[in-house]
């Protein structure tokens, strides 16, 4: 038998390997003529020897590939990366604005009254039977119209049509009406997974090996709430291309605006920067810039400057048919597989057109998408195709910019 764990990692024998062995250890002890056959007794003998040896072997495998990173999965793979002050980013949820018309002063409980789960929480239903919960405690005066922000009940990218908000789940005498202007505002997450979790473990190696640039954003990325960041430098003397200022480095990050953010950021801006290189921020109206400050030891204070990342729409027109005669296709469910399959854009990520094609397809395998174009400016007919620029993919206009997709900018004709 071959089982031995060296240089290469753990090696088991094979289930033919076991049958052979053990068929001559018996041979040996009894003799050449001993019936050996599957359906004999001492035949049945070996095969079971040989399978459970191998399910204890299979079973080591698992144990000794356990204790590396690579194929450590779930739980374990939690443990395995707490190891480096990681942890696992957790599902977050959508949040959606919602009209409520009232007749009389109303009284709302939300979701910080830390009444969970309902019926206590106000609770409405869209058209496809998600529940959504009043995110913070209202008090709604008589004969008005007040929106209010409302969170998914599930996790994850759960996807709202404007207008699709309606039911109350909750009864209230005084409330008249419900409804939602818009989409969701905010568009929720699934819980981070293994590949990803992997992913950003190894990111993090990046540190002492891999360029300036490359590594600043592998240190921001290996804090948890920074869901992403864009780091670039100008080199030269004169302003790049960008407005990047000479010798300057420029931030940009996707994260909460928040205190402990603000503090990770100048941590790795404190420990990352290069003596004396400038921080560089866009700043120009709609657009969202940062400082942080910090101390030194001999008490002087430097500023350093990033950018949050700001958003732009991107909008699709896809003609489309389907090779099953009548077959409709239901744009609002295919419009929101779409959404989903594109998930949250990277900072000055692509979106590609043939990633949407293909998403058409996996949606319905009747569907040949004769035509797909993509533009970063609002058509004024969205149903003309030469209203939108590119067949290929489009680029957000600076790299400060990541693209969100609304399905209201989602063009779709079948023909």
């Amino acid at each position: 038998m071959t089982n031995i764990i060296d240089a290469n990692g753990i090696t088991i024998d094979s289930l033919e390997d076991l049958i052979t062995a053990y068929s001559d250890t018996l041979r040996n002890i009894y003799g050449s003529d001993i019936v050996l056959d599957p359906e004999s007794p001492d035949g049945l003998l070996v095969n079971f020897l040989a399978q459970v040896t191998r399910d204890a072997s299979e079973f080591a495998v698992k144990l000794y590939n356990a204790e590396s990173i690579n194929s450590a999965v779930g739980s374990l793979l939690d443990q395995k990366v707490a190891w480096f002050g990681l942890t696992r980013k957790p599902a977050s949820y959508s949040y959606v604005n919602v009209n409520i018309t009232t007749i009389n002063n109303v009284n709302l409980v939300g979701m910080d009254s830390n009444t969970n789960p309902p019926p206590n929480i106000y609770t409405v239903q869209d058209n496809s039977g998600n529940n959504y919960y009043l995110a913070s405690s209202v008090s709604l005066s008589a004969n008005t119209t007040t929106a209010c922000s409302f969170r998914a009940e599930n996790s994850g990218a759960v996807l709202v049509g404007a207008g699709t908000i309606t039911t109350p789940v909750s009864y209230n005498q005084y409330i008249t009406a419900i409804n939602n202007p818009s989409s969701q505002y905010i568009t929720g997450s699934e819980e981070e997974s293994d590949t990803e979790l992997k992913w950003r473990l190894k990111s993090s190696y990046y540190l002492p090996s891999q360029g300036f640039c490359e590594s600043m954003k592998s240190a921001l990325l290996s804090y948890d709430d920074i869901q992403d960041a864009f780091v670039i430098d100008n080199p030269t003397n004169t302003t790049d291309a960008y407005g990047i200022s000479p010798y300057s480095v420029w931030v940009i990050v996707d994260c909460p605006d928040n205190a402990q953010t603000q503090q990770e950021i100048g941590d790795v801006f404190a420990v990352q920067n290069t003596v004396g290189t400038p921080t560089y921020y866009y700043d120009d109206s709609g657009v969202t810039n940062r400082f942080v400050q910090r101390q030194d030891s001999q008490g002087l204070f430097t500023n350093y400057n990033y950018n949050l990342v700001d958003t732009e729409p991107v909008y699709v027109y896809i003609n489309l048919t389907s090779t099953i005669v009548g077959n409709i296709i239901d744009q609002d469910l295919l419009k929101e597989a779409i959404i989903k399959g594109l998930g949250d854009f990277q900072i000055y990520g692509i979106c590609n057109a043939n990633t949407i094609i293909k998403l058409c397809t996996e949606f319905d395998s009747s569907i040949i998408v004769g035509e797909c174009k993509l533009d970063t400016s609002t058509p004024v007919d969205p149903s003309d195709p030469t209203e939108y620029g590119s067949s290929t993919y489009v680029q957000p206009s600076n790299v400060n910019k990541k693209f969100t997709l609304d399905a209201s900018d989602i063009y779709i004709y079948q023909s």
